[in-house]
């Protein structure tokens, strides 16, 4: 029995794991519950051009999810001697589209900067996962934005590329049909 038990026993059978937070973790967790700001936001925007599959590139997204256990891990400290993450073992994606086609392109890239900024002001609650979002904008039919907005305290720098990478490679392969 995990010392997380707290979060309710409707949970139990969701968990797959929970351990405590690395030192960084730990300073992200109490910077973010005291300052209440947003520096450990973190926004990337990609603009994909070509024959863009959209329901693919969200499947790739939730096949990245279900593959690294910090994507579906959130953060419980109340009651508790020191900070836990927990793991749930699947989580679904947060995903919204919009069709902004029929605008002008200088309208599309002023409302890509106004839901960028709105975005930055939607916090997290690190209690409940997942710690991460996307928005896809449809600006034609062969050109997209992406907007992927994750906490800091799941990836450090090194991270990203890395799941970029891969999420490219699934993104390939559930194009091609394989899974």
């Amino acid at each position: 029995q995990c010392e997380i038990d707290g979060c309710g026993a409707v949970y139990n059978h969701l968990l797959e794991d929970s351990y405590i937070l690395s030192p960084m973790q730990e300073g992200l967790l109490f910077r973010d519950l005291y300052q209440k700001s947003d520096e450990y936001l973190v926004q990337s925007v990609f603009e994909l051009e070509g024959a863009i599959e959209v329901q693919a590139l969200k499947e790739a997204w939730q096949a990245v999810i279900e593959h690294y256990p910090i994507l579906r891990t959130g953060f419980i400290w109340e009651g508790l001697n020191k900070p836990h993450q927990y793991v749930f073992k699947s989580v679904s994606i947060v995903w919204s589209e919009e069709d902004w086609s029929f605008y002008t392109k200088e309208e599309q890239n002023s409302l890509l900067e106004k839901c960028i900024e709105k975005d930055r002001n939607i916090r997290f609650d690190l209690s409940k996962v997942p710690l991460l979002r996307f928005q896809l904008f449809k600006l034609s039919k062969t050109r997209v934005y992406l907007l992927w907005t994750q906490h800091h305290i799941l990836l450090d720098g090194w991270c990203g590329p890395i799941l970029i990478n891969n999420f490219l490679r699934a993104y390939g392969e559930i194009k091609a049909g394989r899974s």
